[in-house]
């Protein structure tokens, strides 16, 4: 079982080094580096976008940290979007976008998935349970040294006790639509993902949602890189993602559920 999950990590992590971003510049086009978190809605608010402004977007979805230090090497982008201030502190601190661009996009939570076919298990997250003895198998997160959702569910479970007990038995994968990945087909029995994320999958049942209290609040921040091209194109982009048509194409994904 590990052998497989390991190969299929490989495999994925291949491909991501493999058709890495080429690093062009398009005058009449936007080039947006997104969290891997958004793509579903994001895929349907740039349409709409690119057929109200009649500007052209391309996308680059990986996790923020990836697309932050793909930034840093050079790689060419004019907004970037993170999943954690974390990614876009890292990314001001470096004056790589511009500060007083940033805005909250949107918010988020996780949650503790397992497969739909598996039976459900009540989990209480409860300091005194004993999540680790409830299970045989491997639970999988993002890699939380560059996936926000990663860091998200090392803080949860750190606040609960349960880190130190279930390390080794944690896969690491490159984004959180991979962690999706890895529990729709069953090769792991459980995983922490967004809640949007679970929402938008037929494959997975949410076995509980995590109180906000034991980790940072997840939201989502996009910001103006800094290049010779001008910003009016990608000001009109952040408008429109904090517009109500696209916060209402969000909400529809599963964000802000409670909002």
């Amino acid at each position: 079982m590990k052998k497989f999950i390991m190969k299929s990590i490989f495999c994925f992590f291949f491909l991501n080094v493999i058709f890495l971003p080429i690093n062009v510049y398009c005058e009449n086009n936007i080039v947006l580096y997104a969290a891997a978190g958004l793509r579903l809605p994001l895929i349907e608010i740039i349409d709409l976008f690119e057929k109200e402004t009649l500007i052209k977007v391309d996308v680059n979805f990986a996790s923020s940290g990836v697309l932050a230090r793909q930034i840093e090497a050079g790689a060419y982008a004019d907004v970037f979007i993170s999943a954690s201030r974390v990614w876009m502190e890292y990314v001001e601190n470096k004056h790589l976008v511009k500060v007083q661009t940033t805005k909250e996009i949107i918010s988020d939570e996780i949650v503790l998935i397992s497969s739909k076919t598996d039976n459900q298990v009540n989990i209480n997250f409860d300091k005194d349970f004993s999540f680790k003895d409830s299970f045989k198998g491997y639970i999988a997160i993002g890699d939380f040294n560059h996936v926000p959702a990663g860091q998200y569910a090392k803080q949860a479970l750190e606040h609960l006790g349960w880190w130190k007990d279930l390390k080794q038995r944690i896969i690491l994968a490159k984004d959180v639509s991979h962690v999706l990945f890895l529990v729709e087909t069953k090769e792991v029995d459980y995983a922490i993902v967004y809640y949007s994320v679970a929402f938008n999958s037929n494959k997975v049942n949410i076995v509980n949602i995590f109180p906000q209290q034991m980790y940072d609040p997840v939201i989502f921040f996009a910001s103006i890189c800094n290049n010779k091209k001008q910003d009016k194109e990608k000001i009109i982009l952040i408008d429109f993602l904090i517009s109500e048509k696209a916060q209402n194409i969000f909400k529809k994904y599963g964000f802000c559920k409670d909002k």
